[in-house]
């Protein structure tokens, strides 16, 4: 629930390279849908700086597949989303994007109990 507002103006900087990897442009985005576009954006901006580029590959291929069925069922909450992208068996668990992904967002860290 705080990755959309998170994300807003996110700028994300390696220091020793004196690089930008990701930076938002700091428009609210309303819909699911956008915030996912957003996401795919970090995601891949990342995963091509930070894994090596077998995993970077697998990682953009799979997130186009997966975005092209997540969009139209874009309803609900994106921390659902968040957890079925996550749990998606082409995306390496040790990929280092991943981990920066669950460091900005607490609902993929500690997801909350569904009844």
């Amino acid at each position: 629930r705080d990755l959309p507002r998170l994300m807003r103006g996110l700028a994300v900087r390696c220091h020793a390279r004196g690089e930008t990897l990701y930076e938002d442009d700091g428009r609210w985005r309303e819909s699911p849908a956008s915030q996912l576009a957003c996401l795919g954006q970090l995601l891949g901006s990342l995963s091509r700086r930070l894994d090596p580029p077998a995993v970077s590959a697998a990682i953009c291929d799979g997130w186009d597949g997966w975005l092209r069925e997540a969009v139209p069922v874009a309803e609900g909450e994106l921390p659902d989303k968040l957890q079925a992208l996550f749990s998606q068996p082409w995306l390496p668990p040790t990929s280092a994007a991943l981990a920066v992904l669950r460091c900005i967002s607490q609902s993929m860290v500690a997801p909350a109990v569904k009844a």
